[in-house]
C-alpha cells in the first residue's frame, strides 16, 4: 500500500466514514467493497485494516 494512504484511512475510522475500494479475492475476480472501518494493525510493509461489510453482514 502507498503510505500517503494512511491518513485517509485514519479520518475515516476517526469520522466513521465508509470506505470504498477495489478489491481481488483469492479467485483472482475483482470486486467494490464498501467498508465501515473497526481497526487497523500496520506491521510494515503488511497493512491489515478489520471492518464491517454492511452489505454482507459481516466483519471482513
Amino acid at each position: 500500500m502507498d503510505p500517503a494512504l494512511l491518513p485517509t484511512f485514519e479520518a475515516a475510522f476517526l469520522n466513521r466514514n465508509l470506505i470504498r475500494f477495489a478489491y481481488r479475492d483469492a479467485r483472482g475476480r475483482e470486486t467494490r467493497r464498501e467498508v465501515e472501518p473497526q481497526a487497523m494493525l500496520i506491521l510494515p510493509p503488511l497493512w491489515y485494516l478489520v471492518a464491517r461489510d454492511p452489505t454482507r453482514s459481516d466483519f471482513r
